[in-house]
Protein backbone atom coordinates (compact mmCIF):
# COMPACT_ATOMS: atom_id res chain seq x y z
CA UNK A 1 0.00 0.00 0.00
CA UNK A 2 1.71 3.61 -0.93
CA UNK A 3 2.55 5.26 -4.61
CA UNK A 4 1.59 2.07 -6.37
CA UNK A 5 -1.95 1.53 -5.40
CA UNK A 6 -4.19 2.19 -8.24
CA UNK A 7 -8.13 2.87 -7.87
CA UNK A 8 -9.49 -1.10 -7.46
CA UNK A 9 -6.71 -1.66 -4.35
CA UNK A 10 -8.19 1.85 -2.91
CA UNK A 11 -11.83 0.68 -3.62
CA UNK A 12 -11.33 -2.67 -2.18
CA UNK A 13 -9.28 -1.24 1.37
CA UNK A 14 -12.09 1.03 1.90
CA UNK A 15 -14.42 -1.57 1.77
CA UNK A 16 -12.54 -3.68 3.99
CA UNK A 17 -11.94 -0.91 6.77
CA UNK A 18 -14.57 1.62 6.20
CA UNK A 19 -14.66 5.26 4.84
CA UNK A 20 -13.79 6.71 7.99
CA UNK A 21 -10.65 4.50 8.68
CA UNK A 22 -9.93 4.88 4.44
CA UNK A 23 -9.98 8.66 5.14
CA UNK A 24 -8.02 8.70 8.40
CA UNK A 25 -5.30 6.08 6.36
CA UNK A 26 -5.49 8.91 3.67
CA UNK A 27 -4.82 11.46 5.85
CA UNK A 28 -2.00 9.95 7.61
CA UNK A 29 -0.33 8.90 4.13
CA UNK A 30 -0.88 12.72 3.11
CA UNK A 31 0.57 13.99 6.28
CA UNK A 32 3.82 11.35 6.19
CA UNK A 33 4.32 12.58 2.53
CA UNK A 34 4.33 16.32 3.71
CA UNK A 35 6.72 15.44 6.66
CA UNK A 36 9.20 13.42 4.06
CA UNK A 37 9.19 16.74 1.98
CA UNK A 38 10.11 19.04 4.34
CA UNK A 39 12.16 16.85 6.58
CA UNK A 40 15.98 18.66 4.95
CA UNK A 41 14.39 21.68 5.76
CA UNK A 42 14.10 20.63 9.55
CA UNK A 43 17.09 19.39 9.44
CA UNK A 44 18.75 22.45 8.14
CA UNK A 45 16.95 24.61 10.84
CA UNK A 46 18.08 22.24 13.15
CA UNK A 47 22.47 22.19 12.38
CA UNK A 48 21.95 26.29 11.88
CA UNK A 49 20.26 26.45 15.69
CA UNK A 50 22.65 23.79 16.76
CA UNK A 51 25.95 26.37 14.79
CA UNK A 52 24.27 29.32 16.85
CA UNK A 53 23.87 27.50 20.37
CA UNK A 54 27.93 26.73 20.50
CA UNK A 55 28.05 30.69 18.55
CA UNK A 56 26.43 31.79 21.68
CA UNK A 57 28.06 29.29 24.21
CA UNK A 58 31.18 31.08 22.97
CA UNK A 59 30.21 34.48 23.32
CA UNK A 60 28.72 33.55 26.88
CA UNK A 61 32.39 31.54 27.96
CA UNK A 62 34.35 34.92 26.45
CA UNK A 63 32.38 37.33 28.40
CA UNK A 64 32.72 35.21 31.24
CA UNK A 65 36.35 35.71 31.11
CA UNK A 66 36.25 39.48 30.41
CA UNK A 67 34.03 39.75 33.34
CA UNK A 68 36.81 38.31 35.48
CA UNK A 69 39.43 40.25 33.88
CA UNK A 70 37.12 43.18 34.58
CA UNK A 71 36.52 42.57 38.49
CA UNK A 72 40.61 42.13 38.78
CA UNK A 73 41.31 45.14 37.35
CA UNK A 74 38.77 46.79 39.44
CA UNK A 75 40.32 45.20 42.69
CA UNK A 76 43.38 46.33 41.91
CA UNK A 77 41.84 49.93 40.91
CA UNK A 78 40.34 49.82 44.15
CA UNK A 79 43.68 48.63 46.14
CA UNK A 80 45.26 51.70 44.29
CA UNK A 81 42.82 54.23 45.45
CA UNK A 82 43.05 53.19 49.22
CA UNK A 83 46.69 53.41 48.76
CA UNK A 84 46.86 56.85 47.07
CA UNK A 85 44.17 58.19 49.59
CA UNK A 86 46.82 56.73 52.26
CA UNK A 87 49.56 58.71 50.67
CA UNK A 88 46.96 61.63 50.59
CA UNK A 89 46.81 61.77 54.12
CA UNK A 90 50.12 61.31 54.36
CA UNK A 91 51.07 63.96 51.99
CA UNK A 92 49.08 66.64 53.98
CA UNK A 93 50.11 66.20 57.20
CA UNK A 94 53.49 66.51 55.82
CA UNK A 95 52.67 70.09 54.42
CA UNK A 96 51.41 70.59 57.75
CA UNK A 97 54.26 70.21 59.72
CA UNK A 98 56.31 71.80 57.12
CA UNK A 99 53.98 74.89 57.13
CA UNK A 100 54.05 74.69 61.32
CA UNK A 101 57.77 74.70 61.07
CA UNK A 102 57.97 77.53 57.97
CA UNK A 103 55.93 79.19 60.76
CA UNK A 104 58.18 79.08 63.58
CA UNK A 105 61.11 79.84 61.28
CA UNK A 106 59.81 82.50 59.61
CA UNK A 107 60.28 81.74 55.98
CA UNK A 108 57.47 83.16 53.56
CA UNK A 109 56.06 79.64 52.24
CA UNK A 110 54.58 81.24 49.07
CA UNK A 111 57.37 83.34 48.17
CA UNK A 112 59.63 80.02 48.74
CA UNK A 113 57.11 78.54 45.93
CA UNK A 114 57.08 80.98 43.79
CA UNK A 115 60.82 80.72 43.67
CA UNK A 116 60.96 77.46 42.94
CA UNK A 117 58.36 77.43 39.94
CA UNK A 118 60.51 80.31 38.40
CA UNK A 119 63.97 78.67 38.47
CA UNK A 120 62.50 75.56 36.76
CA UNK A 121 60.29 77.90 34.22
CA UNK A 122 63.58 79.27 33.50
CA UNK A 123 65.22 75.44 33.17
CA UNK A 124 62.45 74.46 31.17
CA UNK A 125 62.93 74.05 27.38
CA UNK A 126 60.78 75.92 25.39
CA UNK A 127 59.64 72.03 23.64
CA UNK A 128 58.47 70.73 26.80
CA UNK A 129 55.50 72.83 27.48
Amino acid sequence: MGDDMGPQEIGQFVSTVGIPAGFAFALLVMIWWVLKGIAPYGQDAYERHAALIATLEQSLREQDRNAEAQLAQLERLAEHMDSTTSLRRVAVQAVKILERIAHRLEIDVEAELDSMRRQLDSQRKPDDV
